[in-house]
């Protein structure tokens, strides 16, 4: 994680070159755009949400060890933001599940994660 990067920043739109939670945009990948964004670095990559999509994740899920400020780290929390919201034609129902089974299935989500997922809406 870039320690040297500010709310204000990762809370700003992604761009080529500009800042993500672990360091300078290389590649931007728009999924729904000024919504949902997939950035690159050297050495990450992972998702951004807006501030309206980030409202309305459970508190718990915003932030993890890997992730922060509306960044959902590509390895480890990409399941978040799809396990939780409703994303429309951006992500098949399929992925919705795989998402949500990751998340119950794994350890290295928080317990209280897992519960706020159990307690969600399944969206099919």
């Amino acid at each position: 994680m870039d320690r040297n990067v500010s709310l204000a920043q990762l809370r700003t739109t992604p761009r080529v070159g500009g800042f993500s939670l672990w360091g300078e945009i290389q590649h931007l990948d728009v999924i729904i755009p000024g919504r949902l964004y997939f950035a690159s670095t050297a050495g990450h990559e992972g998702y951004w949400l807006c501030d309206e999509l980030l409202a309305k994740l459970p508190l718990v899920a915003r932030c993890t060890k890997h992730s922060r400020g509306g960044w959902f780290e590509g390895d480890v929390d990409a399941a978040i933001p799809f396990a939780f919201l409703d994303l429309g034609e951006a992500v098949k129902p399929a992925g919705v599940a795989r998402a949500r089974e990751m998340i119950l299935a794994d350890d290295w989500y928080l317990p209280e994660i897992r519960t706020a997922l159990m307690r969600a809406p399944v969206r099919v």
